[in-house]
């Protein structure tokens, strides 16, 4: 029977190695002191697309009021009739004039011009609600929300720098840009 011999291994002393893993660990380390001092002193640039993103919002939130708007609408019908008894107590008080006297209304002619009023104010405003277009003021509330999105990132966004601290001896500046020329809303670069 032939005895083999177990296989080399490489010492962990072997000053190749440790030369070898020195060298790699001393690279890498100045290598990442290298970036950390360029985007130090250099900082970061983010481009903002400011017309792209606010047609992102524009259409977002047109599509919200495209949802939201016709629910209110329902609410509104549902809650009108409990409502409008309540704005139509002034009647209560309602007296006609003949000559230097004043003569208040019976209480039943009150209470059915106040029915009457009821179902007449209840008939217009419920069809008016059906047969509105909410599809203008859908488009309108969109176009007020893309110029507000697209004014506020050119005047109090663009153009700022920030600073973002990472530890107290290391902070990166970053820019924020203008690029119309991107196609993402937002770019980022040394």
């Amino acid at each position: 029977m032939v005895k083999l011999a177990p296989p080399k291994i490489k010492s962990k002393k072997d000053p190749y190695w440790r030369g070898l893993r020195t060298g790699v660990f001393i690279g890498c380390f100045f290598g990442c002191l290298a970036i950390m001092l360029l985007i130090g002193f250099q900082g970061i640039r983010i481009g903002i697309n400011p017309e792209q993103l606010a047609l992102l919002v524009q259409t977002r939130v047109k599509s919200e009021a495209g949802q939201e708007i016709p629910r209110i609408l329902e609410e509104i019908k549902s809650d009108l009739p409990r409502q409008l008894p309540d704005h139509l107590t002034v009647l209560d008080q309602l007296t006609i004039g003949f000559g230097n006297s004043q003569v208040k209304l019976p209480a039943e002619l009150v209470s059915t011009m106040k029915t009457e009023l009821n179902r007449i104010f209840e008939t217009i405003l419920i069809n008016t609600l059906n047969n509105y277009n909410t599809t203008a003021y859908q488009d309108l509330v969109a176009k007020n929300a893309y110029e507000m999105v697209r004014n506020t990132l050119k005047q109090e966004i663009i153009g700022k720098k920030y600073s973002v601290k990472f530890s107290p001896w290391f902070s990166i500046p970053i820019t924020v840009v203008s690029s119309s020329k991107i196609k993402n809303p937002f770019q980022m670069g040394i």
